[in-house]
């Protein structure tokens, strides 16, 4: 079954959610760019960018999921990742506030009455995956659950905050200074090294995307 249109928002607002207070959240990020960062429509092409004046904040669950979105450029091109990539980048952690609002489930199986398909976080069509984010927040919610593209085992997991466009932390709460260390360390490389990603001293000629 493909990916259908969002139902009505009347359908949305009460669905199963995953608590967010308490995790930790990370983020593989270019070292020039802030941590927070709410990317919004138009010119956003991000898979859950809402309308501006509204925004959405990319964060995974886990540090390979992180690592695995962040670098996917160079995935399928020979595998070889030069450590100058990686040196470009940071590797962020933050501990979510307590009274932190729930993320709505989109891995739940209640979703594939709705339409939902694994294509709303691994499908081509960011139009379609966009227009969800929008009913899914008109119906008011503030984050959602999802799964990542570049997982094949379709295990590891992020979430997608919701809040107005720009740079700034989340929903106006008091959150603690983010954990931030070079994305050359050895635990990003040994999660690319263990999906088959060699990381290289030499240049080879790759692009990187954030």
């Amino acid at each position: 079954m493909p990916l259908r249109e969002p139902p009505a928002r009347s359908r949305l607002w009460r669905l199963a959610t995953v608590r967010l207070s308490g995790r930790r959240l990370w983020r593989c990020h270019r070292a020039s760019r802030e941590v927070w960062w709410f990317g919004s429509t138009p010119p956003g092409h991000g898979r859950f960018d809402l309308p501006a004046p509204d925004g959405s904040a990319y964060l995974a669950a886990t540090l390979d999921a992180a690592v695995l979105e962040s670098m996917q450029a160079h995935f399928g091109r020979g595998a070889v990742l030069p450590s100058s990539a990686l040196r470009a980048r940071q590797l962020s952690s933050v501990r979510v506030p307590a009274g932190s609002p729930p993320a709505v489930d989109l891995t739940a199986p209640a979703l594939v009455a709705l339409g939902a398909t694994a294509a709303l976080w691994a499908g081509p069509d960011r139009a379609r995956t966009q227009r969800w984010a929008t009913e899914l927040h008109g119906a008011g919610h503030q984050a959602i659950h999802h799964g990542i593209q570049h997982d094949p085992a379709g295990a590891l997991r992020a979430f997608t905050l919701f809040d107005r466009a720009g740079a700034h932390a989340p929903w106006g709460l008091p959150w603690p200074a983010p954990t931030t260390e070079r994305a050359d360390c050895d635990a990003v490389v040994a999660v690319l090294t263990g999906h088959g990603v060699t990381v290289t001293r030499t240049r080879p000629t790759l692009r990187v995307t954030n």
